[in-house]
């Protein structure tokens, strides 16, 4: 294999101690995009992560990767230097996104979330398993991390993990900076950790000490709540709508002024858990979106219950939306 290409699972397996680094699109699934642009958009981020790796002397080859639909996960070696994630990776994908994004339509335009953490990788041969692996998720995801991202406006963040910030960051030297990166609380399903936030070209001000807000608890209800499944997924009842209960579901989400919006939906979504929203196939026409959203949510267990959280902390506690978590909790109660 090229050294200018990733390696994957017929190549290095990963075992014992490495390093991790997961990286997503922001708002993949908008309905404004079509297949066409996110087509494009996957091929660029392939190319820019080639290049940035092989240039940061981190060499693709002898990495491990996964494709995640919405982003790649790499997994690098012991023997290769995992500072050089930090510096100079980061910020030479920071350039090649905004060389890219200069040149490139609305639409396809690409803005990257990415976490880095140090643990233990085992691979089952079909994939990357183990908490190190669900830890490193759990940060990418985390919807602090999203909140902080959006209101840069920048094209780039990156969290990393409180085990390879004590390792690589906090007594480093030369290029790599500790003041530039901050602690963010992570509350994200199961997981409570305290990561370190960057955001490239984002001056935050003060020594970096000061705290993000944490993560708020609305959206993790759902996943303390689940009662209904599908059939081969968890344990339980199945979660099969019925025509009348899933228009009834999109009645109430559509009577809520903010999900309406593209927008509304838009942010709804894109917090959804990752399983759940990069299965949602978006539609421009509101009450098609909503079916989407709401059939794709039905198929996971607890997606009902978080969709109707997620709503809830976007749009708060209105007659509305008060309505459409009684009809969902009505329904989950009957299956």
């Amino acid at each position: 294999m090229a050294s200018g290409s990733f390696g994957g699972r017929d190549g290095w397996n990963p075992s014992g101690q490495c390093t991790f680094f997961v990286c997503d699109i922001v708002s993949f699934t908008a309905h404004s995009r079509s297949d066409l642009a996110r087509e494009h958009m996957r091929l660029a981020l392939y190319a820019m992560l080639e290049d940035c790796f092989e240039r940061a002397d981190l060499p693709p080859g002898r990495c491990y990767h996964e494709d995640r639909g919405d982003g790649v996960m790499v997994v690098l070696p012991p023997e290769l230097d995992s500072s050089r994630l930090v510096h100079p990776l980061i910020d030479l994908l920071r350039g090649r996104l905004l060389d890219y994004n200069d040149l490139a339509s609305d639409v396809a335009r690409i803005r990257l979330r990415t976490a880095l953490h140090l643990g233990r990788a085992k691979s089952d041969g079909k994939g990357i398993v183990g908490a190190d692996a669900n830890h490193v998720f759990r940060l990418l995801d985390a919807p602090g991390f999203k909140a902080a991202l959006k209101r840069s406006g920048s094209v780039l963040g990156v969290l990393a993990s409180q085990a390879l910030y004590d390792e690589v960051i906090r007594d480093a030297r030369g290029l790599i900076d500790p003041d530039e990166f901050r602690p963010l609380p992570v509350a994200n399903k199961e997981t409570r950790a305290t990561a370190w936030l960057r955001i490239p070209g984002e001056g935050h001000g003060g020594d970096g000490s000061q705290l993000v807000p944490a993560d708020p608890p609305a959206a993790q209800e759902p996943r303390a709540e689940v009662r209904i499944t599908v059939p081969g997924v968890g344990h339980g009842p199945s979660a099969d709508l019925t025509m009348k209960e899933l228009l009834d579901v999109v009645d109430r989400l559509l009577d809520i002024p903010l999900m309406v919006t593209a927008e509304g939906r838009d942010g709804v979504v894109e917090s959804l858990r990752r399983e759940i929203r990069i299965r949602v196939a978006r539609r421009p026409q509101p009450h098609m979106d909503g079916m989407s959203i709401v059939r794709t949510c039905a198929q996971y267990p607890g997606g009902l219950l978080e969709l109707a959280a997620l709503v809830r902390a976007y749009a708060g506690d209105t007659p509305q939306v008060a309505a459409l978590r009684e009809t969902i909790a009505r329904i989950c109660g009957e299956h």
